[in-house]
């Protein structure tokens, strides 16, 4: 691996054993942050094959024309990236020189690494799959029952004395979970192992999610809804897990934020652009509901956000996917995934370009 105070090119490697496809040239364009990330121990090394060469080069010190040289001079046929690694562009998706054939990208996403370009290339492109969806849920169920009792008060009322500790605490009306009407903005892997998560607390589940057919959701023991203000109007919490399209970006618009009550809880665990921002403040400012935000539409939102000086918000720093020690199944699936492709064998969790689209 190469220390980063380093050059950003580092040695190749060489295997030496057989393999059915000759000359394979694996590029892994992360930086150290990434690697310790998903690789710990080390990049792993593909020596049982042969006329394999991998290099490893640190994102942090590779310009746009470094990039295009690099990508020239090694002429990668495979390339790991991650949330670093500089963007394919259609410039060099076109070049005659261009060489990838496959790239397997560490995390999900890879609208930011590849334009729609890519999928009229016949690039073979996968990600981490769903191996994010039960860690985005259960974070979306932390952010529901902390918005439920309250957390972001906590502190301020630990910081009281006497009376006026007494009545704050009975002011912060915590609330359970249990027997809740939840609505789902969303019917994906997400929301489908929501399902899972919250019955024990014997929730009443309904759902809206455009094109999922109620038949679907019914099978889940889910009730559809005909409109995502009737979602918001007829439950207490709203979770969003949306996937992002041009249609339904700031559908969770003012009407459709009007629809909740005091003491509703709303959680975002899908994308910031799906809820119409300045709407969300608005109502934020009304008072009356608790928000939970791993999400936003421009990120981070910085210091001088007027998200800061709403109350009863509750921040997460967009973590709500693989939590650190779930980093290590993204990596084992992306060995796996280059041992199957170096075998001539199909690749798991490849993205289409319906799911590149619904994706930010």
């Amino acid at each position: 691996m190469q220390d980063a105070g380093q050059p950003p090119l580092a040695a190749a490697t060489t295997a030496t054993i057989s393999s059915p496809v000759a000359e394979e040239r694996i590029l892994f364009a992360i930086n150290p942050l990434e690697i310790k990330t998903f690789f710990p121990e080390g990049i792993p090394e593909f020596g049982s094959k042969e006329c394999i060469q991998w290099e490893v080069h640190d994102t942090r010190f590779i310009s746009g024309e470094e990039w295009e040289s690099l990508l020239q001079d090694f002429s990668p046929t495979v390339i790991v990236s991650a949330w670093t690694t500089p963007r394919i562009t259609e410039n060099i998706l076109n070049s005659s020189w261009f060489s990838v054939k496959y790239i397997c990208h560490l995390p999900g996403s890879v609208k930011k690494l590849l334009p729609p370009l890519a999928f009229e290339k016949d690039l073979l492109i996968s990600n981490w799959g769903s191996l994010a969806s039960d860690a985005v849920a259960e974070h979306a169920l932390l952010l529901v029952m902390a918005c439920l009792r309250r957390l972001p008060q906590w502190n301020p009322v630990m910081r009281l004395e006497g009376s006026d500790y007494q009545e704050q605490r009975v002011e912060m009306q915590t609330r359970t979970l249990y027997g809740k009407r939840v609505g789902l903005h969303g019917f994906g892997k997400v929301a489908r192992e929501l399902v899972n998560l919250l019955k024990p607390f014997k929730v009443k589940l309904s759902a809206y999610s455009e094109g999922v057919p109620h038949a679907f959701m019914r099978e889940h023991g889910v009730k559809p809804c005909d409109s995502l203000a009737t979602l918001f109007a007829e439950n207490q919490v709203l979770i969003e897990c949306e996937a992002l399209t041009q249609e339904n970006q700031g559908s969770v618009d003012a009407h459709v934020l009007e629809q909740l009550d005091t003491g509703d809880v709303l959680v975002n665990v899908g994308r910031g652009a799906i809820i119409d921002e300045d709407a969300l403040l608005r109502r934020i400012q009304a008072g009356g509901i608790r928000v939970g935000l791993d999400v936003f539409s421009s990120e981070p939102i910085g210091a001088d956000s007027p998200f800061w000086q709403v109350p009863d918000v509750l921040y997460s720093p967009h973590i709500a996917g693989p939590a650190q020690d779930g980093f290590g199944l993204c990596s084992e699936l992306a060995r796996a995934n280059i041992d199957r492709y170096l075998k001539g064998l199909p690749v798991e969790a490849q993205v289409t370009l319906e799911e590149y689209q619904r994706s930010t």
